[in-house]
């Protein structure tokens, strides 16, 4: 009869094959029945009804005594025992949170069935039930706190051991559209977007991102599972964020709102007010409605305690984001080339040298110098004409700039339109006692014009986001003691970005037609002008992620055993046009080296990135062909648990979980797999003969081999990464009663962090490098015909293993493994008198086998003795047997580097990932003080100590093994969130009772509530091609003109990077950025306009205090803002006003 029964679920499971990850979301009710003198009742009846629906779910206690009651809703419940014999006991007042699990003991009397005893008193606060770490943000907290944007994955930075990696720390406007800020998260040390996201249990992310946002309103409780040493979790680094929508009840409930922006309430940007700049028009409103109810349809059904809808809409329509930027444009005297005025901020005239009068310094060997121009003005017929024509769509000053640099001469205000639209419906069944289901369906759109530089098409894009959630979930009760639960689930994202440019007719600027009939999309070209400005397109471009998913798990309860297994899987299917990633119209950047004295040397007194552009000499340029991607990724997992109740205060928690990634393929085979050392080239022959006729000391034949290996074909398979089968992942937790009012908890648990599942196109998407130089001294090709040789076509499609020869090649490398987490931890919670509850513990990590970068061509580490001599140019063997439009392997001369390295026939650049060497470590204490709302106040404080350290990159790939051993990126050693709600007592029955209807009226319905935040500054990258001097980098009172001691560093001399090698890591513990100190503030003022309905007015103040929060400092040690601060990072002061209807 039992096999009867599993028979068509199997074939459920084995007919859907897009299978997932589902956490659920349910909470577990245990304990145990007992007589007057303490022994446990055998098969008493214990039931859970859910006040809201009247939905029951029932346990029968075991020999012991023992009940547990599972996948139950998250609410309010009675809870009532009956056994022959006693009087039946009656619980009030017990709330179930997302994935609790609480223990309620129930003490039984003598007397007949018939009788009942209610029982006073509030459920307990403790979990001594499991060894887990996680927090609740319950719907009052979610529903009364001042979330800026009103995006509910914002709750996520309440909790302690969640650190936001941004450098505002989400305390900036976050609206539900805004999934790339709010997913940066890293919990417990685990890599950034390591965590897994659920949304009702079911897989809710598109990519490494958040998907679906549901409304606040539509919120019922948030959960961050930090350190689950349950194997029922998985899929994940970091921690589990699961959020729960609101079902409907048996009354009607529901929800009308609108929110309010208006600059006119808000401060302006810190810098803005430095320089007089205007606030940016700001104009937000986001509305909507919430409603749920029992179904019923007139005569035909009434669904009261069986049929429950939920639904809610919300919009929000957006004037302009606000923002306020700063950039640098051209003077008159500027674009007719006079640079006479150029100045450090030291004040100190900065000189443009002529590239064409480059010579050996007589003073310094191996070193450079060029003539400057007179009078420090470039001849009005050196200016190209190309850049020329682009200097008309750069707008002229608008302000004065810097008194001594000028630099900083033009503001833009303001920005696009966005509209977004969102809308969620849940519908619940309850079946009866043995079976229920539930299904939900989320939808959102999105679009917006971005900010618009200079106000004409080459600075004007939009964007837009769709988003999609789907899950349908069911739960069998199959006997008393044995549940079946299955569940169903689709997640999408679909995002990109529209240029203002499309349909360009980038012939006007005067680049050769042959080379625009070549380009993939006609948009306005990229140009990036150092020391001045960034303008034009790299092209249109699309994503979109598709996660299929499903679960289907069994819960079996044995005396003093609850034990769990099931199966996850999820297939993830990615799309992506990458058309516009590489500059489909051109990308060209202008840094100073061919305006500096010495091209190999920086200076601050040397060189202009602008005074490059107007000659027409790019540092580096590139057009990209892209192709269109669709990969597929999918992975199998299997978990068994054991919940151990060894004593009365003893409860082990045993589990073990094995996941496997399947392929990640490419559904034309469009990859490269891995790389064939061995293969000999058709030219091998040819190119040694003509190597021979100029051969290089030292030198005496060339190693002329290799070739990429294709996916799906000759044997190879067609999967980007070997499979792993052994990602067994064990947990082990244990929780003890101490007494009463305190538990100790403790536990360790494997866990793994999916490998990447994009695939690099190399072959198969073309980008074709301008040649600038060959030698790095002297240029060789300006924007009037940048590409002479005409641009690459997709090389690879007919797999020719010789497709890429001269070209660069990057692949993962097929033996890339899947870093794993050891998380470990230790602590206790103690429940205090007022219903406190104190949590505190330390919690570890280790995360192993990282996959560091490795340049697999970088020439011997000996030929770094050669110094410049390396950039030199030496006869090229391969050219003419290499293509032109590779690159620099096709030109007639190649730098002397190239010729030494181990694969010469491909350029220096390719590289590839080492398996499995790098690692992190935690540590951290994790604190937490809790009062949930009760008598018109609740509050959460969460304090997060902690420190990362990184020995997961080389310092010099190619050239060393050696580790950069230094505190990682997203280290933030101190973060302190506290929230809290306080209803004021003033009012009818409150301290202060005024004895006056109409006064009390007036003064009574108060509430303060409020998130205050607190957190370190992250590590500063380090400036690059530097060294450290010795002196400190700090400095006694940091500003915005100088954050920290430039002193500190020096420009590294000799070789450029990679070759001069880098003795200084990328972070230093004591060189960071500024921190957070953010306080959100909330009034309200509830008016009860009868029994059902009320009416809530809402002033809300982020930022309350205006307390600017500054971005990085310029770290370029040749730029004139060096040290110094030009951005900031969180919002100045925003009021929100808001009205609310609530029945």
């Amino acid at each position: 009869m039992l096999k009867r029964r599993f028979v068509p679920w199997v074939a459920l499971l084995l007919c859907f094959p897009y299978l997932l990850t589902g956490q659920g979301y349910r909470a577990t009710l245990s304990g145990r029945v007992t007589d007057p003198t303490g022994s446990g009742v055998p098969k008493a009846t214990v039931r859970a009804i859910n006040l809201a629906t009247n939905i029951e779910t029932r346990a029968v206690t075991s020999a012991d005594g023992l009940y547990v009651i599972t996948f139950l809703v998250p609410g309010n419940y009675r809870v009532t025992a009956e056994a022959s014999g006693f009087k039946t006991v009656v619980r009030e007042g017990i709330v179930l949170q997302v994935n609790d699990h609480l223990t309620l003991d129930l003490p039984m009397q003598l007397g007949e069935v018939k009788e009942s005893v209610t029982v006073s008193g509030e459920a307990p606060l403790l979990t001594p039930e499991s060894a887990s770490l996680g927090q609740v943000i319950s719907n009052k907290t979610i529903i009364e706190l001042p979330l800026n944007g009103r995006n509910p994955f914002a709750l996520q930075q309440l909790v302690s051991g969640v650190i936001p990696t941004g450098q505002s720390g989400n305390v900036n406007l976050t609206r539900p559209w805004d999934t790339n800020s709010v997913s940066d998260v890293t919990v417990n040390g685990a890599p950034n977007r390591g965590n897994m996201i659920t949304l009702n249990g079911v897989y809710a992310k598109g990519g490494n991102q958040v998907a679906y946002t549901p409304s606040i309103d539509a919120v019922e409780e948030f959960k961050v599972q930090k350190n689950s040493y349950d194997a029922e979790y998985g899929h994940v680094a970091g921690g589990t964020i699961n959020v729960v929508t609101k079902s409907g009840t048996n009354d009607l409930h529901g929800s009308l709102y609108e929110f309010l922006r208006n600059d006119k309430f808000d401060a302006n940007n810190f810098f803005a007010n430095r320089v007089g700049a205007k606030k940016p028009k700001f104009r937000m409103n986001q509305f909507g409605a919430t409603a749920g109810a029992p179904v019923l349809i007139p005569k035909l059904y009434n669904g009261k305690n069986k049929t429950f809808w939920f639904f809610n809409w919300e919009s929000v329509r957006q004037s302009t984001p606000p923002t306020t930027s700063f950039t640098t444009v051209p003077t008159d005297a500027q674009r007719a080339g006079d640079f006479s005025a150029l100045r450090t901020s030291a004040n100190v005239p900065i000189t443009i040298y002529d590239p064409t009068t480059v010579a050996a310094d007589p003073n310094r060997p191996g070193g450079y110098i060029r003539q400057p121009f007179p009078g420090n003005r470039i001849p009005a017929d050196r200016i190209n004409p190309i850049a020329k024509n682009v200097l008309s769509f750069i707008p002229a000053p608008n302000r004065s700039g810097d008194p001594i640099t000028g630099l900083l001469n033009y503001v833009s205000s303001g920005g696009g339109v966005l509209n977004y639209d969102q809308y969620g419906t849940r519908v619940d069944h309850n079946f009866g006692e043995k079976s229920r289901i539930f299904g939900f369906v989320g939808v959102s759109n999105f679009s917006a014009d971005n900010l618009n530089l200079f106000n004409n098409l080459t600075t004007a894009s939009s964007r837009f986001q769709n988003t999609r959630s789907v899950a349908l979930d069911y739960v069998r009760n199959l006997r008393p003691d044995f549940i079946m639960n299955v569940r169903l689930g689709y997640a999408r994202k679909y995002e990109g970005t529209r240029p203002g440019s499309v349909g360009f007719d980038v012939a006007s600027l005067g680049f050769p037609k042959s080379l625009v009939s070549q380009l993939p999309y006609l948009v306005f070209p990229q140009f990036n002008i150092q020391d001045w400005t960034s303008l034009g397109h790299g092209g249109p471009s699309y994503n979109a992620s598709d996660g299929w998913n499903s679960y289907i798990g069994f819960t079996k309860v044995k005396s003093k055993h609850t034990m769990k297994w099931g199966m996850y899987s999820l297939v993830l299917r990615e799309y992506d046009d990458r058309g516009g990633g590489d500059g489909s119209s051109g990308t060209y950047s202008f840094g100073r080296n061919w305006t500096q004295a010495d091209p190999l040397n920086a200076s601050a007194t040397s060189g202009w990135g602008g005074a490059t552009f107007l000659l027409g000499l790019p540092s580096s340029g590139q057009v990209g062909i892209g192709g269109f991607q669709a990969t597929q990724t999918t992975y199998w997992e299997f978990y068994f648990q054991d919940d151990i109740k060894v004593t009365r205060r003893l409860t082990l928690n045993l589990g073990l979980r094995y996941e496997f990634q399947g392929p990640t393929t490419e559904r034309f085979n469009r990859l490269i797999r891995s790389f064939d050392y061995s293969y000999v080239p058709s030219f091998a022959a040819a190119a040694q003969t003509a190597y021979q006729k100029n051969p290089y000391p030292g030198l005496s034949t060339l190693n002329v081999k290799g070739a990429p290996l294709f996916a799906g074909i000759n044997g190879q398979s067609r999967s980007y990464l070997d499979p792993e089968l052994d990602n067994f992942a064990p947990r082990i937790g244990l929780a003890y009663k101490v007494t009463d009012r305190m538990v100790w908890r403790a536990g360790y648990g494997t866990f793994y962090n999916p490998r990447l599942t994009g695939v690099d196109m190399s072959g198969f998407n073309t980008v074709t490098p301008m040649v600038t130089t060959i030698d790095s001294v002297t240029p060789v090709n300006n924007l009037s015909n940048p590409f002479p040789n005409g641009l690459s076509l997709v090389p690879c499609a007919a797999r020719d293993p010789e497709c890429l020869m001269g070209r660069g090649i990057t692949f993962r490398n097929p033996k890339v493994v899947t870093p794993t987490i050891l998380n470990y931890s230790t602590g206790f919670q103690l429940e205090l008198p007022g219903r406190w509850l104190l949590d505190a513990a330390y919690v570890g990590s280790i995360t192993r086998r990282f996959n560091p970068a490795w340049a697999i061509n970088a020439p011997p580490v000996t030929s770094l003795s050669l110094g410049t001599a390396l950039l030199g140019a030496v006869p090229n063997p391969f050219y003419g047997l290499i293509p032109a439009s590779a690159g620099i392997l096709g030109s007639k001369t190649i730098p002397l580097y190239q010729l030494l390295a181990p694969i010469p026939n491909y350029p220096f650049s390719n590289t590839t990932l080492v398996p499995g060497v790098g690692h992190n470590t935690y540590h951290s204490g994790q604190f937490s003080v809790e009062r949930r709302f009760a008598n018109d106040f609740s509050l959460l404080t969460s304090w997060t100590w902690s420190k990362l350290m990184s020995h997961s990159n080389y310092m010099n790939p190619g050239f060393s093994t050696d580790f950069e051993n230094m505190v990682a990126d997203i280290d933030r050693t101190h973060r302190v969130v506290v929230t809290g709600i306080y209803v004021l007592p003033m009012g009818r029955g409150k301290a202060l009772d005024a004895r006056n209807a109409a006064l009390n009226h007036i003064i009574g319905g108060w509430q303060l509530s409020g998130v205050a935040s607190f957190q370190t500054g992250g590590p500063i990258k380090t400036p690059g091609n530097t060294v450290a001097t010795g002196q400190s980098v700090k400095i006694p009172n940091p500003s915005v003109d100088k954050w920290f001691n430039t002193g500190a560093f020096a420009v590294q001399t000799g070789l450029p990077q990679p070759f001069g090698q880098r003795t200084l890591t990328q972070y230093l513990g004591q060189f960071r950025n500024m921190g957070i100190n953010n306080f959100d503030l909330a009034l309200a003022k509830a008016f009860q306009l009868s029994e059902r309905f009320k009416l809530q007015f809402r002033s809300e103040f982020f930022n309350a205090f205006n307390r600017p929060q500054f971005g990085n400092p310029d770290v370029v040690v040749t730029s004139p803002n060096y040290g110094k601060i030009s951005s900031q990072v969180n919002i100045p002061r925003q009021i929100q006003l808001a009205l609310k209807l609530v029945y």
